[in-house]
């Protein structure tokens, strides 16, 4: 298998795996991982994340579309759940969601090195139940 379908079945196997499913962070991230700027701490950090998500959201991804090139995998992932407790004020609802979400990594050696991504948080928000103008905006 050549390196981008490698990737490519690498970032695969990580998004639709169960969110904060150890053995697959273990296997598909690089312990010197550079995530986006709101997720500090590396590795660590990313499993704290997980934890968060598991306490707010039964939740599961699905690779809609995969494209590689040379070390980059790009993936838009629909991610379906139900709210189950708070979420940017929001006590757990009950309330299905279906959001979309843009990654981007960098691999070295079979493993995520560099993530960037894009969620729709307005969307899942507001379908939370939220409203916009609920949410507080710096002075």
């Amino acid at each position: 298998m050549d390196i981008q379908k490698a990737n490519k079945a690498a970032f695969r196997a990580y998004l639709e795996a169960p969110i904060g499913d150890a053995a697959a962070i273990e296997r598909y991230i690089h312990p010197d991982i550079i995530l986006p700027p709101d997720i500090e701490g590396g590795v660590a950090g990313l499993k704290r994340l997980y934890d968060v998500y598991a306490t707010q959201f039964e939740m599961s991804s699905a690779v809609t579309d995969l494209v590689a090139e040379d070390d980059l995998v790009m993936a838009r992932v629909l991610t379906r759940g139900r709210h189950i407790g708070e979420y940017m004020g929001l006590p757990g609802t009950g309330r299905p969601f279906e959001v979309e979400e843009m990654l981007i990594a960098r691999f070295v050696d079979g493993k995520q090195i560099e993530v960037w991504r894009v969620a729709d948080r307005l969307s899942l928000f507001q379908q939370l139940g939220g409203r916009t103008e609920d949410l507080t905006h710096p002075a």
